[in-house]
């Protein structure tokens, strides 16, 4: 095998059909990580993959995926890779975290103080000038707004409610719902079976990782946190490591490329659910980057 596509939260449920069409190309299981913190998957998925003997020509991350990725390159593991949407929570950026967080906060729901929070940060936890970072942030609101679905749709996320719930699971349905609308917007909520594949996707793959384990951490150990820094590791001229953005995540491409002046950025025409939608186009897609 000699590609390999990692997604931590749900492994082969979304990576598996596009996997199926590239030849030499392997979906990664998501993360057994008794916990929903994406980056704490993340850590155990690089942790599985570096305990395996397998060396990879090409590495796919898929959101929280690009942590292992990148970091694959950067210890020889894999010769590339190519990162779909990175989680800016991996990048150790407060500015480009920002930025990225801006589609989980609905427009018409809670508003988030931009400025408030900039001013306590205070101007040393930013690559850029405090104003940069909030142009950056009205930037990606002005651009993520046409892909919101109805907070109507996704208020159970911020009820009060929720902290009747268990911490270990189950929860009920209409929670995973909200979760893959808020993740994915108006592509899950005005197309109704998309919305039930996305929502069973979400469930099946959190429910067999529950119960949860209260005792984990909510970060990863610090090195790990350095490994799956995929920033760090685009911006090394010594690694061929590409970004691929879909249409609701280009407002990171401004930031990005500051950040990395050169180095391979690519905004896409499709939007993020490609791998289920269109896995065929995404086939095709990295098989041309993969020269196969």
């Amino acid at each position: 095998m000699t590609s390999v596509l990692i997604d931590p939260q749900l492994g082969a449920r979304i990576t598996g059909d596009v996997a199926r069409r590239i030849p030499d190309t392997v979906a990664w299981r998501a993360s057994t990580a008794p916990t929903m913190v994406p980056t704490v998957q993340a850590a155990e998925t690089l942790t599985d993959l570096e305990d395996g003997a397998d060396v990879w020509d090409g590495a796919v991350g898929l959101g929280f995926g690009c942590g292992p990725a990148a970091a694959l390159v950067r210890s020889g593991r894999a010769r590339r890779a190519v990162l779909i949407d990175p989680a800016g929570i991996q990048a150790c950026d407060s500015g480009l975290e920002l930025v990225w967080s801006v589609p989980m906060y609905h427009p018409d729901g809670p508003q988030r103080p931009y400025e408030t929070i900039i001013e306590a940060l205070g101007d040393d936890e930013f690559r850029d000038s405090p104003s940069v970072v909030l142009d950056d942030v009205k930037e990606a609101e002005r651009q993520v707004a046409p892909y919101a679905p109805p907070y109507s749709t996704v208020k159970v996320l911020f009820s009060s409610a929720l902290k009747d719930l268990s911490p270990t699971g189950p929860y009920p349905r209409e929670g995973y719902t909200a979760y893959a609308a808020l993740a994915y917007g108006t592509q899950v909520t005005s197309d109704p079976a998309l919305c039930e594949r996305a929502t069973t996707m979400w469930q099946e793959a959190e429910e067999a990782r529950q119960p949860y384990d209260e005792t984990l951490p909510f970060q990863p150990a610090e090195a790990s946190i350095e490994d799956l820094n995929w920033l760090s590791a685009w911006t090394d001229p010594g690694l061929d490591i590409t970004i691929w953005l879909s249409s609701e995540n280009h407002a990171l491409a401004r930031p990005l490329a500051r950040r990395g002046p050169g180095h391979p950025l690519i905004e896409q025409p499709w939007r993020s659910l490609v791998w289920l939608t269109d896995p065929q186009r995404l086939a095709d897609a990295l098989t041309a980057w993969s020269g196969a």
